[in-house]
């Protein structure tokens, strides 16, 4: 399967923040488009073992990617300003990462097919790499602050599902069950500052 979607936005935000002595005014006008694009196999396979027995595996492989841009100009004052700030903000944030997924899925029908035992294991693996760039910008194009995050990590989901129904009569059955989920998952971020002097961006320790 293949799915790429773009979104154009134009971004219009206008905000006051009343305080005791003043109030402070922000308005910032941009564009933050963005985007997703998904593609990946998947496959099933069913078997009969018996006229009362049935399995079905199913499996997916795939990648996911998804990116979002932001370039918008502020204007920034309070009641007591004779004059406005003005600054630009540029912003990327994106994410990528791969996945796999399988699942196992068996039904027992016995004499009567409403008194049925099913059971469901399933378990996806996934990793991630997201990055975010944000900067600000002075009037005139220089670079006043900026910082670099990431984050990386997989994570790792099992589930398993039993469910029993015998049925009475007509108007009731006897229904059981039971139920478990297991995540595991582990992130490593980092942050890191623009330093102007060096023009590059240092990593802080946390």
């Amino acid at each position: 399967d293949y799915n790429k979607r773009l979104h154009d936005r134009d971004v219009r935000n206008e905000s006051r923040t009343y305080t005791e002595e003043s109030i402070l005014y922000v308005n910032s006008s941009g564009d933050s488009p963005f985007s997703i694009l998904s593609q990946g196999i998947r496959g099933n396979l069913d078997y009969d073992m018996s006229p009362n027995d049935k399995v079905r595996l199913g499996f997916r492989v795939g990648e996911r990617s998804m990116k979002r841009d932001s370039d918008l100009n502020f204007e920034e004052w309070d009641s007591h300003d004779d004059e406005p700030d003005y600054y630009r903000s540029d912003s990327e944030w994106k994410r990528t990462g791969n996945s796999l997924s399988m699942n196992f899925d068996y039904i027992h029908n016995f004499v009567d097919k409403s008194h049925q035992l099913t059971g469901h294991f399933s378990y996806s693996d996934r990793d991630g790499d997201e990055e975010t760039y944000s900067k600000l910008f002075s009037p005139d194009g220089n670079l006043t602050e900026g910082n670099r995050s990431t984050e990386k990590g997989p994570g790792i989901r099992y589930r398993i599902k039993l469910d029993y129904t015998l049925p009475f009569d007509e108007n009731g059955r006897f229904e059981a069950g039971y139920q478990s989920r297991l995540g595991v998952s582990k992130d490593v971020t980092t942050m890191h500052i623009n330093d102007s002097d060096l023009d590059e961006y240092i990593h802080q320790m946390q």
